[in-house]
Formats: structure tokens, C-alpha cells, sequence
């Protein structure tokens, strides 16, 4: 019986392909606060965004927020309501991964990244 090796450091270990350049922005729900970041890349397993250094003590590693995702050149889009868990934190951004588990939402990331795939790439 033969195993495979691991893949070598720093190598691609993600679930879902990331996609980047979209046209998409972030709500994230702080309690009476509500903050709007653009998106670096979203896959079906969380997103990175952007945020200016002082938008991001709000957050620490671990912690859960409510977020809806837009697709920002299409109002006609539904927008996706998940929750997400933040596991990174620089000072460029963070990065969700989603921590709902509900089919209904994955649904819908898969119809809102299908739209937003389907967009005009946003300028870098």
C-alpha cells in the first residue's frame, strides 16, 4: 500500500479555487457597526478582503461575524448572507473562511460567484 507525500511547503492546500479581481464588496456586522471592505478573492470557502490598518482591531483570529457579499456591478443580484471566522490578519486585510454549513447558503455563493465570474474583471 503506497501513500502519497505531502505537498511541498507553501504549495496550493485549498478546497475551493479562489477567484480574483471581482467586482464584489463585503458588509461585516460589528453590532450597531457596519463595515464595507472590497474583495481580494472569494472562493466557496471564504474570502480575503481589504481594509485600511485601523479598520481591523475590531478583529482578532477566531472570532465570528455575520457578512453579506455583494456583487457590485449588478444590483440585481441577490446578495449572500453567511457567517464567517476570521483565520488571518494583516496589515493589507483578513480572511473569513465560512462557518455556516447550511446548503441553502452554499447555494447561493455558488450562484453569486457565478454572476460575478460572468462580470467585467474590475481594474487591478
Amino acid at each position: 500500500m503506497s501513500t502519497r507525500p505531502p505537498p511541498p511547503p507553501g504549495s496550493e492546500r485549498r478546497r475551493h479555487p479562489r477567484h480574483e479581481n471581482l467586482f464584489a464588496s463585503v458588509q461585516i456586522f460589528l453590532g450597531d457597526e457596519t463595515l464595507v471592505m472590497a474583495v481580494k478573492n472569494l472562493s466557496l470557502g471564504g474570502v480575503a478582503l481589504s481594509a485600511e490598518p485601523a479598520s481591523l482591531a475590531a478583529f482578532a483570529i477566531g472570532s465570528h461575524f455575520d457578512t453579506m457579499i455583494f456583487d457590485a456591478s449588478d444590483e440585481n443580484v441577490s446578495p449572500v448572507r453567511v457567517r464567517g471566522q476570521v483565520v488571518r490578519l494583516d496589515r493589507e486585510g483578513l480572511a473569513l473562511m465560512w462557518s455556516d454549513t447550511d446548503p441553502a447558503i452554499a447555494g447561493g455563493l455558488v450562484r453569486l460567484l457565478e454572476s460575478l465570474l460572468t462580470s467585467p474583471p474590475r481594474s487591478a
